[in-house]
């Protein structure tokens, strides 16, 4: 038997699915939530103001991690194909 007979058939998906919107939103919202709070850390250390200042960061990480996670995959799966990768 190949390979290809084993694999599990992939489920063509749109990029609106509710699938993908799920996905793009957890990512976003993970990477961000993370990165911001190493980035304030880095900048404040464990100080009195460290949970302030990151819960007011985050939101903006947020917003610019969103679609960013949400159109850059598609781009880089592009080009990934016409590099032949």
């Amino acid at each position: 038997m190949n390979e290809q007979e084993n694999a599990l058939p992939m489920k063509k998906t749109s990029r609106f699915s509710k699938r993908n919107i799920f996905i793009t939103l957890c990512m976003a919202g993970t990477f961000s939530f993370i990165m911001s709070f190493v980035m304030t850390f880095v900048s404040l250390g464990f100080s009195d103001k460290l949970l302030i200042a990151w819960l007011t960061r985050w939101p903006i990480g947020f917003f610019t991690a969103l679609p960013l996670s949400f159109y850059l995959p598609g781009f880089f799966m592009n080009l990934a194909n016409k590099l032949n990768l």
